[in-house]
């Protein structure tokens, strides 16, 4: 009887070398970050919302409480000024993320809920 000799024969895999100026293909990277990055979106435009309303509500007591003191009526209308601003630019800024990173897809889903 002759002994059996099994030989495991071993390739060598390269791996192939990405071009890194060329878009990944074949992934899903996008829906990746759009993953990521949506419930984060969504929770910093509900806090900014909130931030506002409260600077809102609160500079308006302050106009009223004023009593005809023209110094802290200026104060309390500039209050609400500045408010308006930070809300105009929070929501640009949220604007600009989601058309930069991902797209009018993601705009058109946000604003249709």
């Amino acid at each position: 009887m002759t002994p059996l000799l099994l030989a495991q024969t071993s390739t060598l895999v390269t791996p192939a070398v990405r071009n890194p100026f060329e878009p990944f293909s074949g992934d899903n990277t996008q829906e990746l970050v759009q993953n990521a990055f949506e419930p984060i979106f969504e929770a910093l435009t509900v806090l900014i919302g909130a931030c506002a309303v409260i600077f809102l509500i609160y500079n308006g007591l302050r106009y009223i409480s004023s009593a005809g003191d023209p110094a802290k009526a200026k104060t309390a209308k500039a209050g609400v000024v500045y408010a308006l601003i930070g809300v105009f630019i929070a929501t640009t800024a949220y604007l600009i993320l989601s058309i930069g990173i991902f797209g009018s897809q993601f705009l058109a889903t946000t604003f249709s809920k």
